[in-house]
């Protein structure tokens, strides 16, 4: 990071820098929100309700409107979360509101899979590839040479953009992802001999841990982004780095656990589709 050392002021991205007033007018904006957190039973019913009624309105309205309006809402509370410099909290945050929407759009694909077109329209897509490698055992994105690469630009791309939106892309972006997987886990189950099993291995072991990963990530850039906004410390190097360092573990839990599981995970899926078992 760059620092002016003409007048003191850190510069958020070099060159600009934030005026002193607006800095403590972001100061006073955040510690705000940062003491909103202080009601666990609220903070975990609006996260519940952050999830479930974009989703709800979308389907209503039969328009995409459900990510714009679940980054919307969530960025504040990830943002107070960083301010207060609680990893917990916000990945409970995130946590909790994205399993909501998965729970939301995993049953809108399974029940009344005629709104899904409008609400998402790249799922059906998805879902096809996914049930093609199912039964065949081929997906070109599985390649190791295709996978590896594309994690890597995902996670730098994800980092940078989060850093300047604090947050908000990697709410937006997280939801695509996870909107995917989760048209794929509502048609699977649907097609499933065993709908626990389907479940249980359809939202494949590799993408939770993949998510994780770029939650504490995104958690940590947001942070960042916060303080060099303020232009004051939120946090210490040595919390910064052990952040970093367990986030990178899991990307990299990701990829030993894809390479390893991957065939065995097919192979299972393979066997409890309706059409394999009767």
């Amino acid at each position: 990071m760059n620092e002016d050392t003409s007048n003191g002021q850190i510069c958020w991205i070099w060159p600009f820098r934030f005026s002193p007033r607006l800095r403590r007018r972001l100061d006073r904006y955040s510690r705000r929100l940062s003491g909103w957190l202080e009601h666990p039973a609220r903070v975990l019913v609006a996260c519940v309700l952050i999830g479930l009624l974009p989703v709800s309105a979308a389907a209503l309205c039969r328009l995409p409107i459900d990510r714009p309006l679940t980054a919307f809402a969530l960025t504040p509370l990830l943002i107070a979360a960083a301010r207060r410099d609680s990893v917990a909290l916000g990945l409970g945050i995130l946590a909790v509101a994205f399993v909501a929407h998965c729970a939301a759009m995993i049953s809108l694909t399974a029940f009344a899979p005629q709104a899904l077109g409008a609400v998402f329209p790249d799922g059906a897509e998805y879902w096809q590839q996914s049930r093609d490698w199912i039964v065949t055992g081929k997906n070109p994105e599985y390649e190791l040479s295709s996978w590896v690469p594309a994690h890597f630009q995902l996670a730098a791309a994800g980092a940078f953009l989060t850093y300047t939106s604090l947050g908000f892309v990697l709410i937006w972006e997280g939801l695509f992802q996870v909107d995917l997987m989760n048209v794929y886990v509502g048609n699977l189950v649907t097609q499933s001999e065993s709908v626990p099993l389907a479940l249980a291995l359809g939202w494949h072991p590799w993408s939770v841990l993949r998510g994780i990963g770029f939650l504490l990530i995104g958690y940590e850039m947001c942070s960042l982004s916060l303080e060099r906004m303020l232009g004051f410390p939120l946090s210490t190097r040595r919390r910064r780095t052990i952040r970093w360092c367990v986030g990178l573990g899991f990307l990299l839990l990701d990829g030993l656990v894809k390479y390893f599981l991957l065939d065995t995970i097919q192979q299972i899926l393979h066997d409890n589709l309706i059409q394999n078992v009767r």
